[in-house]
């Protein structure tokens, strides 16, 4: 025991000799960069590191800087600047255009016909006489207006065979004066089946929607051999067309019938043998052709 107890003595100033050794100086360490002022320290590496719990009330500490700008001026209207132009609320016919106004339809016609006439004939009988009319109207639906110039010649056309009071059987031939008419007819155009399914535009409803009656006044001059008188009275017709071009054309072509019958005043006409009455015609038939635009 006392051995062990020298030994351990013995040795303990060799290894209080070892501890006391000078150390080798280390290495100067390379220069460390300069830290910004603000920025936060590293941590030590002895150091334990620390709970993310801990950094967060540290990062929530900081506010955040949200920079907000001021509203932005209007240009001004002044010389140099944008002129604004002021807000105006459009009005419902500037929103919607108008609708464009849709004209009455016209046409215009002329035709060629027959006047049925025993006025100036010396035995009375009824002869065709030559006609001829040119008529403009306004308005294509159920009523319209129309007017029409009328003329027919009679005169050097028709003659009479007289038997002579001398010779038995012998007959010679006298001519017939004849009327000749000229008139003007001013009428109110009523056409009943103008709005009879509109929506159709086959063949025959487009006739059915023509058809028309004319119903106003007239004036006529009449005239046999050199003597004239005037009448007035009122003048009735008719008249159907019949469509010649497609339904769907801008202007149509028609080919146009007509019926007139005027009724007016008589007067006397004096002549040779006293004085003739002249009165209405029988009836005046036409056809001609009539433009729709």
């Amino acid at each position: 025991m006392a051995l062990a107890v020298g030994a351990g003595l013995g040795l303990m100033p060799s290894r209080a000799l070892a501890d006391e050794s000078p150390v080798p100086a280390a290495a100067p360490a390379a220069r460390a960069p300069v830290e910004p002022v603000n920025a936060p320290a590293a941590p030590s590496p002895s150091a334990p590191a620390a709970p993310s719990s801990a950094a967060a009330p540290a990062s929530a500490a900081a506010p955040s800087r949200t920079v907000v700008l001021p509203p932005s001026e209007p240009a001004a209207s002044l010389p140099g600047g944008p002129l604004l132009a002021p807000t105006v609320a459009a009005t419902a016919e500037e929103q919607e255009p108008p609708l464009p106004v849709r004209r009455p339809g016209f046409s215009i016609s002329a035709a060629l016909g027959i006047s049925l006439d025993n006025r100036g004939v010396a035995d009375g009988r009824n002869v065709a006489i030559p006609s001829f009319s040119v008529q403009g109207g306004i308005g294509q639906d159920l009523l319209g207006f129309d007017a029409r110039l009328f003329a027919s010649e009679a005169a050097g056309q028709f003659s009479t065979p007289v038997a002579l009071s001398g010779d038995a059987g012998a007959k010679t031939v006298i001519a017939d004066v004849g009327a000749d008419r000229q008139a003007v007819d001013l009428m109110l155009a009523i056409r009943p089946f103008a709005r009879w399914q509109r929506q159709r535009l086959d063949w025959p409803a487009r006739f059915a929607h023509a058809l028309t009656v004319d119903v106003g006044a007239a004036g006529e001059r009449v005239s046999i051999g050199a003597q004239t008188i005037k009448r007035i009275g009122a003048v009735v017709a008719a008249y159907a067309d019949l469509p010649v071009t497609p339904a769907g054309d801008t202007s149509a072509l028609h080919l146009r019938l007509t019926a007139r019958r005027m009724i007016g005043t008589h007067g006397d006409i004096p002549d040779a043998t006293g004085s003739r009455q002249v009165g209405d015609t029988r009836a005046e038939l036409l056809a001609g052709l009539a433009v729709v635009f």
